[in-house]
């Protein structure tokens, strides 16, 4: 479910909702490629992990990012100035590649081994899920209630993965 809601919460966002946050913000198509290097946070994101992992703190780390994203989310709502704006969208894509990468590895670390396989193979089905429902939804509510209001929503997803997650002491606590 966290993974589910962290997925939707992002994807729209850095795929479609990039485009209309570009489009709503007078931005050009250069706007929208500095807008897109929020990509490259993703790749640091990952790249972060490798040079300090986060195992006995993997929980933590991953609650920590979870709420930073929902903080970034909200933030974009209101942000104007393509300076801030490129930032934040490289922020939420290191956060990303964070949360990706530690949500999926705590996930195989409290599977039973015989049981890995089926429980990867959902949450592919998950994620995939999620990119697409993510890119619907960000479309929908940006044509009804305007970028500012889709993305609070996108921020309340954001926030109810964190919240599933923090309220549960094992998994804050969790390590690799």
């Amino acid at each position: 479910m966290v993974l589910f809601l962290n997925e939707l919460s992002c994807a729209g966002v850095l795929n479609v909702g990039l485009a209309l946050f570009a489009r709503a913000r007078g931005l050009n198509e250069g706007g929208a490629g500095l807008l897109l290097t929020g990509f490259a946070g993703s790749a640091a994101g990952a790249l972060a992990l490798i040079a300090v992992p986060a195992r006995r703190a993997a929980g933590t780390a991953f609650g920590v990012a979870l709420v930073a994203q929902a903080a970034l989310l909200a933030a974009l709502a209101t942000a104007a100035s393509i300076g801030p704006v490129v930032a934040v969208f490289v922020a939420l894509g290191a956060l990303l590649g964070v949360t990706a990468s530690l949500g999926t590895s705590l996930l195989q670390s409290w599977c039973d081994p015989e049981y890995r396989g089926r429980v990867l193979a959902v949450l592919a089905l998950v994620a995939f899920a999620a990119i697409p429902l993510g890119n619907l939804l960000i479309g929908v509510l940006s044509a009804r209630l305007g970028i500012a209001t889709a993305l609070l929503v996108h921020a309340a997803i954001a926030v109810a993965a964190a919240a599933v997650f923090l309220s549960r002491p094992t998994l804050r606590r969790a390590s690799l």
